[in-house]
């Protein structure tokens, strides 16, 4: 089993097993869809890899200002493999990975933090298997204003492409890896009570990455 299955498994492991009863423990749900048009290189030559990502992430919220997940997710990964001459693979494969997030400041809605993930997608089709490495870090500041939660902030968020196949004419396990991991992004949550709250998040740079989600804390 791969680490990330085994950081997920254990994350959620952890979410039945307090229970929700521990003092400042509370748990949380996000679903929705992330996005990523990006591009690596091989050679002189430039390719391009698409990812889009439809997941369920379950949380725990330790206390205020640390928090744990858990993510899983079915995904559509394209990309030009050089092996092939640019010729796109395209294919479906679940995703899976974790990570945590710490904000250590807090002052009167305005606040400081970070957040780190470590993801994995596997894909297989005709013989080939197309596998996405995905993890980053990112410091981030915002001003919660109750219903409103904005933010702004720097991400270093890389990844490797493996391309491989089985077919022993055409035998080749090729790694590639991200050309430009840094970016700038900014983000906004819509907090009702009662009712899911509306996250999304774009990012800036060379690449081109967004994030649409609905949300619940229990």
């Amino acid at each position: 089993m791969s680490l990330p299955a085994k950081i997920s498994i254990c994350l959620l492991g952890l979410l039945f097993l307090t229970g929700g009863e521990a003092r400042g423990v509370g748990f949380g749900i996000t679903s929705g869809m992330d996005y990523q048009d990006r591009n690596f290189s091989s050679g002189s030559q430039e390719y391009d890899i698409r990812q889009i990502l439809f997941f369920v992430q379950p949380q725990l919220n330790l206390d205020e200002n640390w928090k744990l997940f858990a993510r899983i997710g079915y995904s559509n990964l394209v990309y030009d493999s050089p092996a092939r001459g640019g010729k796109d693979y395209d294919e479906w494969g679940w995703e899976w990975g974790g990570g945590v997030g710490w904000t250590p400041l807090r002052w009167s809605g305005l606040y400081l933090g970070s957040e780190a993930g470590f993801f994995l997608t596997r894909t297989d089709g005709n013989s080939r298997q197309g596998d996405y490495l995905n993890w980053g870090i990112d410091i981030r500041g915002g001003w919660n204003l109750g219903v409103i939660d904005a933010y702004l902030g720097a991400a270093y968020d890389d990844g490797l492409v493996k391309d491989s196949s089985s077919d022993p004419e055409d035998g080749y396990d090729d790694k590639y890896r991200l050309d430009d991991p840094w970016s700038l992004f900014a983000g906004a949550r819509l907090n009702v009570h009662f009712l899911p709250n509306l996250h999304g998040r774009y990012y800036f740079g060379k690449d081109k990455l967004a994030f649409l989600a609905l949300s619940y804390e229990f």
